[in-house]
């Protein structure tokens, strides 16, 4: 069913902090960029030097922070799972709403939504699933979906809202091994096809109307990305294997990034860019044409560096953070820098 009514429609863990420089944004004019982490201050950044302005106290441990358009609200996620609203320019709290597990932002229409905690088991299992205006904090979706979900995403003009379930078992998959003679993506495949377990892909429109459900051989546990674009949807979590579907058909294939695990995902759908990272490297994929490229960051002393937060400028420019506190700028030619911040 969700089939034929999607191809008809146009086009971090919550409350588990990140234990480093973690949440990170740029503004929409590319000239402030934002970053926080576990230590709960709030850095104001120079993105052409990479050099600190400004240090505010937060008292709270910052997952995400996201810009609105016109870069004079940006609203930041927490580990208590508050999203707080804040004025760019004084760098003060308008307002915050909570009971939020996961966020999405349509940066074009200028909206982020969240799904909240699931409430219920199996076929009760109920999630709220919400949308807030990014200037004023104010609510302008609220609904409850029945289905357990752990992960969300949304078009830049939020035309179309996408929602994954946590895995369910299921009685028509036969549970075996894979063959000894399968390895990479062909392996995990066989794996998750015949592990007695699946998930449900959700579709709605900007008001909330679900528009059909498809049931998939891909399953998970954990926090998922869902990042439409044209006619593909990936869904991207901390597995070094992720689904791509094909929006109509239906049709569903695993890839694997360069980089080993995700620790660190971000992406704008309206640059065309996702981005994941790991251990000291990353993984940048051109949403239009499916085109990857890797980078890497210089090793530094002590305990190993990993990636654990994106944010994509206007111009294509990525600026990551790390568990080692530091900020990574990538930009579109390929050269990398990497500051400390403290």
């Amino acid at each position: 069913m969700l089939a034929g009514l999607i191809a008809s429609v146009q086009p971090a863990e919550a409350a588990i902090p990140k234990n480093a420089l973690g949440a990170v944004a740029v503004s929409p004019d590319g000239r402030t960029v934002l970053a926080a982490g576990d230590n709960r201050v709030l850095y104001v950044l120079d993105a052409a030097g990479l050099t600190v302005q400004k240090r505010v106290w937060l008292g709270i441990n910052p997952l995400e922070i996201h810009y609105s358009a016109d870069g004079g609200t940006f609203v930041l996620h927490d580990s208590k799972g508050a999203l707080r609203f804040y004025d760019s320019a004084s760098l003060k709290l308008k307002t915050e709403v909570s009971g939020v597990e996961k966020v999405a932002l349509a940066e074009q229409a200028d909206v982020i939504f969240s799904i909240g905690r699931v409430r219920g088991r199996g076929e009760e299992a109920r999630t709220p699933l919400r949308a807030y205006s990014m200037s004023t904090g104010r609510p302008v979706l609220d609904k409850t979906v029945n289905s357990a979900l752990t992960g969300l995403g949304v078009d830049a003009d939020a035309r179309r809202i996408f929602a994954i379930s946590k895995s369910i078992k299921s009685n028509e998959e036969m549970v075996q091994k894979p063959p000894s003679n399968l390895a990479g993506a062909a392996r995990e495949t066989f794996r998750m096809q015949n592990d007695g377990k699946v998930s449900q892909l959700l579709a709605f429109d900007v008001e909330g109307k679900e528009l059909g459900r498809h049931t998939s051989w891909y399953s998970t546990t954990r926090q998922a990305d869902l990042v439409p674009f044209g006619n593909i949807l990936r869904v991207i979590t901390f597995s070094s294997f992720n689904v791509q579907f094909t929006l109509g058909s239906m049709e569903s294939k695993l890839y694997q990034d360069k980089n080993s695990f995700n620790y660190g995902i971000g992406y704008s759908i309206k640059n065309k860019l996702l981005v994941t990272g790991g251990l000291a490297n990353g993984t940048v994929t051109q949403l239009d044409t499916g085109e990857q490229r890797g980078f890497r960051i210089n090793r530094i002393g002590g305990w190993p560096e990993y990636f654990k937060g994106f944010a994509v400028a206007a111009d294509g420019t990525i600026y990551g953070t790390t568990t080692a506190y530091r900020l990574v700028r990538i930009s579109p030619d390929g050269a990398v820098k990497a500051v400390p911040v403290y």
